[in-house]
This record gives structure tokens, sequence and C-alpha cells, in this order.
């Protein structure tokens, strides 16, 4: 932002009694405004204008940089794993900021009722305050849109990666299935060569190599017929069709 300040100096009235008030005179500002204001409430309420008009500056910045988020956001789909860290870096930016501004408008208006109280100067107090509610409604908007850009950034980002888990879940499902299928074929086929591999008097003449095609095409045929009653056959809880209950 850069340093901004301002200062003058107060005058007492010469005569009190004939109703006169304090007057400023030398006012000091590194604003970038060369005007003279007209009292001390004048120059104050220009400050507070500059702030805002520094305040909204950076919200407009702010607002460039969630927007470059977004394009990340849709450029990355929901696969960068940087993402999520930086919006919440952001979020947590924006509540410092909104804390900063709390400061300066507990700041300003205490300075205010303290200027007011000392060196009254007609409407002054209103027009003070007037500014100062300004300046903190305006930015609280502006901070407010920020944070629930945010949020909606962050929300927009958790579905996206929620969305990518369960495309992935569901091509890991697919790869156990088409294991389960070669588990399924293979597994007769081992069995029977297990029992070939066994050590029984049964295997003493060492019968043809053709008993282990019959054995395992066997067995593969028995376990597609169990798949098969598993899957397709109907299982009925209920008493069988013309029994009598003792």
């Amino acid at each position: 932002w850069g340093k901004c300040g301002i200062a003058w100096t107060m005058v007492s009235p010469t005569r009190p009694t004939d109703g006169s008030c304090w007057k400023s005179i030398d006012h000091f500002s590194t604003l970038s405004y060369g005007w003279i204001p007209d009292n001390g409430a004048d120059f104050f309420t220009l400050f507070v204008q500059t702030l805002k008009e520094k305040w909204l500056t950076l919200c407009e910045l702010a607002e460039e940089r969630l927007s470059k988020r977004r394009l990340d956001q849709l450029c990355a789909k929901g696969d960068s794993p940087n993402l999520i860290h930086h919006l919440a870096e952001d979020a947590q930016e924006w509540a410092k900021l909104r804390s900063i501004l709390r400061g300066q408008v507990r700041a300003a208006k205490s300075f205010a009722v303290e200027y007011c109280s000392c060196y009254d100067q007609d409407n002054g107090s209103r027009v003070m305050q007037e500014a100062i509610d300004c300046f903190n409604t305006e930015v609280s908007d502006q901070i407010s849109q920020l944070e629930q850009t945010v949020k909606d950034l962050l929300q927009f980002e958790f579905a996206w990666v929620s969305i990518n888990e369960a495309h992935r879940s569901t091509s890991i499902a697919t790869s156990i299935k088409r294991l389960s299928w070669i588990t399924f074929i293979f597994l007769p086929a081992m069995f029977a060569s297990s029992l070939f591999g066994m050590n029984v008097d049964i295997l003493e003449t060492n019968p043809d190599w053709r008993w282990y095609l019959l054995l395992g095409s066997g067995f593969l045929a028995l376990t597609v017929l169990g798949w098969l009653l598993f899957k397709y056959g109907q299982v009925s809880d209920g008493p069988l069709p013309n029994a009598s209950l003792y």
C-alpha cells in the first residue's frame, strides 16, 4: 500500500463567549489530494475515503487472484493436490484482512468520538461517523464476497475430487472383477493339478495325462454350475408347498 497519514493543528477560539469554535490549521497530509479542507472533520473524512479506495483496490487484486485459481481449477479438473491448500491459505488471508479492517474501524471510531468531544464542530461527528460506516460497509461486503468465492471454489474442488475418486474406485472394481474371472477359470485347473501331485496309491500306475484334462474340465463345469445356481437360483425362506405344520 505505502504509508498514508494526516495531521493538523487545532486553534482555540479567541473569544469563546461569542460562540466561535475551534479551528483547524496547518494541515499535513501524504494523500494524493492537494486542497485545503474546511475543518478537521472534512480532513479526516478525506483520509477515510482514501483508505477505502486502497482497500477496494486490494479487494480487486484479490478477485483477480481468485479468478486465476478458478482457471487453474478448471484446467486441473480436480487432479491438483495443492489447490485445496492454496484455497485454504486464501481463506486465512481474508480472515486476517477482516481482522485488520475491524481494528482500523475501531481506531477510527475511537478517534472520531474523542475528537468531536473535544472539538465539536457542528455536524462534524455525523460526517465522520457516516464516512467510517460507509468505509466499513463497502469493504466488509467485498471481503464477504471473497470469502464466499473461496467457499464455492472449495466446495467445487471437493466435489470434483470426489468424482475422480469414484472413477478410480470404479476402475479398481473393474480390475478386481477381471482378476476374479481369471481366478474363476484357473482355480479348477489348479485344484486338478494338485490332486495329481498327491502321493496316493491310486496314482501309483501314473495315469494318462488326458485324465487331467477330464478332471479339470469337470471341476470347471461344476464351478460354473455352482455359480449359476447361486446367481439365478431362487431361495425361498417360507414353508414348502403342501407341507403340514404340527
